[in-house]
């Protein structure tokens, strides 16, 4: 996660997981329909496990305190652990393109989501499926490297704006094609980096006369040094797969 960042109180963005991909840090995932999650990539996948409720990686359990006092005000229930009994990536998903970078994973058990610390995110449906998010700025989160090239330990966001994905192809032309089926998003303003891979590209809207977070997009790949002036980040556009999310979210 790189510039404009801000740290994540741990009611703010109720929404992220973290899975133990066989890596050192861990990538993230979105809770979007019980016991359905979104993660990024697929190796060894059914290995692994999937943490709900997580804010804080370096403590067991997440706490506010009292900055003066340095004492305990709340915490936040521990998080969740489940095991993954199935996934499944998308049949055209290519390696090399970076292309059709969604998956599904189906829990090993429903989520417990009665908890403060986790809420599952809307999916773009209706009108929100085709909103064009160009010019927008949608928010960011993971635990991601930061400017500093180090990854973080707290949860954290930023605001990232939607660049016209016509520029983008042209940016990517020489690597890889970037088709409707992608969002781009971010640049030296503020930009998803290593690490954050899987994590949400969301925004808050109404959803049934209510507040809700819904999630347009997944984070991809970007470029080598994350927040490089006129070089966006990719993402998957959520809403282009509603139809093979919804006729693979099975009870």
């Amino acid at each position: 996660m790189a510039l404009g960042l801000v740290v994540v109180h741990r009611d703010g963005v109720p929404l992220r997981s973290v899975s133990d991909q066989l890596s050192i840090r861990p990538h993230g995932g979105s809770l979007s329909h019980q016991p359905a999650s979104v993660p990024q990539t697929y190796r060894d996948v059914l290995r692994s496990t999937v943490r709900l409720g997580e804010h804080d990686l370096a403590v067991a359990v997440d706490c506010e305190m009292d900055p003066e006092l340095g004492t305990v005000i709340s915490c936040a229930p521990p998080p969740q652990d489940y095991a993954i009994e199935r996934a499944l990536p998308h049949p055209q998903f290519d390696r090399k393109k970076l292309a059709n970078d969604i998956g599904l994973i189906r829990l090993s058990r429903a989520a417990d989501i009665t908890t403060e610390s986790i809420r599952p995110i809307c999916l773009p449906v209706g009108e929100t499926q085709g909103l064009s998010m160009e010019g927008k700025k949608l928010k960011v989160a993971g635990w991601g490297a930061t400017e500093s090239g180090t990854s973080s330990d707290d949860l954290l966001q930023t605001n990232v704006p939607v660049v016209p994905l016509s520029r983008c192809a042209s940016i990517y032309q020489a690597a890889v094609p970037i088709t409707v089926r992608q969002l781009c998003a971010g640049g030296k303003v503020g930009d998803s980096c290593s690490g954050d891979s899987g994590g949400p590209l969301f925004q808050q809207g109404d959803v049934d006369d209510e507040t809700r977070f819904i999630q347009f997009g997944i984070v991809s790949f970007g470029p080598k040094r994350c927040g490089t002036p006129d070089k966006p980040g990719v993402y998957t556009r959520v809403g282009y797969y509603m139809d093979w999310i919804l006729d693979n979210l099975h009870p």
